[in-house]
């Protein structure tokens, strides 16, 4: 980023992107925001499959993802597979305040991301969910963004966008723009679920 920048010092490697100062420190930020950028898409690449556990007694599981980013026909207990209803349904449909015991067959996730079920577990019950991690942002040295190694330069590209809105650099911005939009255009295509058609409406 630093060289397509050409920046002072570019063919100079740093030590570390670790307690860096001044114009260091903004390259480091830059990348790391593009990287946390990209990352607000739901890329086959940060598809997962996790657990979510209900503790006796509760309808929640703590959790810190999003709706948009669950596959919603993909969460299982262990008696089979349940049913996704929107938070603005599910509050309505099952209150707290009136839920039973028993084994689940709802799940939805409440405005503070936890995900929440139509019944009280009377064990702890461990729920199998589809979804797509959260953005994160890279902080060691050691550390390797987990998308395709071929895409990790579109993170150069997005970086060198940021910096060139920052030095109001416009022929420079519109390069990195169009050499981002040439890899991540190739990457929708290739890293990004497939849309199925629908049945028909009526």
């Amino acid at each position: 980023m630093r060289k397509e920048c050409d920046l002072s010092g570019a063919d100079n490697s740093p030590a570390s992107v670790l307690n860096q100062t001044g114009e260091m420190l903004l390259v480091v930020n830059w990348v790391n925001s593009a990287w946390i950028q990209i990352q607000t898409r739901k890329w086959e690449w940060m598809w997962e499959d996790q657990a979510v556990t209900i503790a006796a007694g509760q309808n929640y599981g703590d959790n810190d993802v999003s709706a948009e980013r669950y596959v919603q026909d993909a969460t299982w207990s262990p008696k089979g597979r349940m049913d996704f209803m929107p938070w603005a349904q599910f509050r309505i449909a099952y209150p707290v305040q009136t839920l039973a015991d028993g084994d689940p067959t709802v799940w939805s996730i409440r405005p503070d991301r936890a995900l929440v079920v139509n019944a009280k577990p009377t064990t702890d019950t461990t729920l199998t969910v589809e979804r797509y991690r959260n953005p994160t942002a890279m902080g060691t040295d050691n550390q390797s963004p987990d998308m395709p190694p071929h895409l990790h330069e579109a993170i150069v590209w997005k970086a060198v966008m940021l910096y060139a809105g920052f030095d109001e650099a416009g022929g420079l911005y519109q390069h990195a723009k169009a050499q981002y939009n040439l890899m991540m255009g190739a990457a929708m295509l290739d890293d990004l679920p497939t849309f199925e058609i629908g049945g028909p409406l009526c």
